[in-house]
């Protein structure tokens, strides 16, 4: 599909914001939603000169026809292609993010640009779905079919951050431990951003029951 489950953008959103990335690269762009909301949070919403920027944000899409005009406006480099190849000759990166991608390769492939993209990025976003979907051809997208489920035990032996949510699952992973260490993954009340809320529902609650129990004592 030429976008992922948007129920994880909250949490790779607040990971993006944290590292603040000088370099990213974004693995089967689709529609190129992410590159824009990337911009979004490191640019637009620290206020910077999107022209006066030093934040480079590279793409890989196998398939080019889903090119749209939100291309041009996130990207700095678009590459049409498969990853796998293309990866050993584009260099490093700060940051790569595949999402909702290795669930359209088989095992061996997708392990294979796992792989790749941690010997070629200080850290790496993966998402997938919980749950085997079946999918056919879309878009006229002969890549688009889901082949393979994912979980945890599939990066064990990596060093890694692991979330579920919703229907899908987030992984951050990185070659070194020590990569990995402040990054703050998201509790679900931070989250639907209600924290603070449900902290003073409780309090205000708590308030009028010990009002109603002093109003019946005698």
């Amino acid at each position: 599909m030429p976008t992922s489950d948007y129920h994880h953008i909250p949490d790779i959103l607040h990971i993006v914001e944290y590292l603040k990335p000088e370099s990213i690269l974004d693995i089967g762009i689709g529609f190129g939603i992410y590159g824009y909301l990337f911009r979004y949070v490191l640019e637009l919403y620290q206020g910077i000169d999107i022209k006066g920027s030093n934040l480079r944000i590279d793409g890989i899409e196998i398939y080019e026809k889903l090119k749209n005009p939100l291309w041009d406006l996130a990207y700095d480099r678009i590459f049409i292609g498969d990853a796998i190849e293309l990866l050993d000759t584009l260099g490093y990166y700060d940051l790569i993010t595949a999402c909702d991608i290795i669930e359209h390769l088989s095992k061996e492939k997708g392990n294979l640009l796992i792989r790749k993209m941690i010997k070629h990025a200080r850290i790496v976003i993966i998402t997938s779905p919980r749950d085997f979907i079946k999918t056919e051809e879309r878009f006229g997208d002969i890549y688009d079919i889901h082949k393979t489920l994912w979980s945890r035990k599939d990066f064990i032996d990596i060093p890694h951050l692991y979330k579920e949510i919703s229907f899908t699952f987030m992984v951050v992973l990185s070659e070194q431990k020590d990569n990995l260490k402040n990054i703050n993954i998201l509790k679900p009340l931070d989250n639907l951003g209600v924290k603070k809320g449900f902290i003073e529902l409780i309090k205000l609650f708590y308030k009028r029951l010990r009002l109603k129990i002093r109003c019946l004592l005698p």
